[in-house]
């Protein structure tokens, strides 16, 4: 019956959307860091925490299908191949940041110099998708 309550209080938040999010690490047993252990298996687990759930704008329809991406900027040969993949999938607004392994010089590839290039791979995806709507890119760079 426990599992029964959990199902029905989740049916109760589904559809409901919001624009703050908390993601917490927590730890299991006695290991303190979050790093995978001998076996490979994750040493504790993650807990998301949404606040200020609001139900969606019946009138809008785009609210329903808005999805974002935030992604750690790859090579810039991934970049150009991953951004075709995501355009096909219907995302809306990309955030290409930055993150303690990618090394600065990506931020100055050939993708950013000339922004036709990001535009072409884009609209490739969605050729392929048969959608419309160009997803929106915004680059974090710390």
């Amino acid at each position: 019956t426990d599992s029964m309550a959990n199902d029905s209080s989740e049916l109760a938040l589904a559809g409901l959307i919001t624009d703050t999010a908390q993601i917490t690490w927590i730890p299991e047993g006695k290991i303190k860091k979050p790093q995978p252990t001998k076996t490979g298996k994750p040493p504790g687990s993650l807990q998301l925490t949404l606040e200020n759930l609001t139900a969606p704008n019946k009138d809008d329809q785009s609210a329903s299908s808005s999805v974002s991406l935030i992604l750690a900027l790859p090579r810039p040969l991934q970049l150009g191949r991953i951004l075709t993949m995501i355009a096909q999938l219907g995302v809306n607004t990309i955030v290409l940041c930055g993150s303690k392994k990618v090394p600065k010089d990506y931020f100055g590839s050939h993708l950013f110099r000339k922004p036709g290039e990001l535009r072409r791979h884009l609209v490739e995806g969605l050729c392929q998708a048969g959608d419309v709507r160009l997803p929106n890119i915004i680059v974090a760079k710390s």
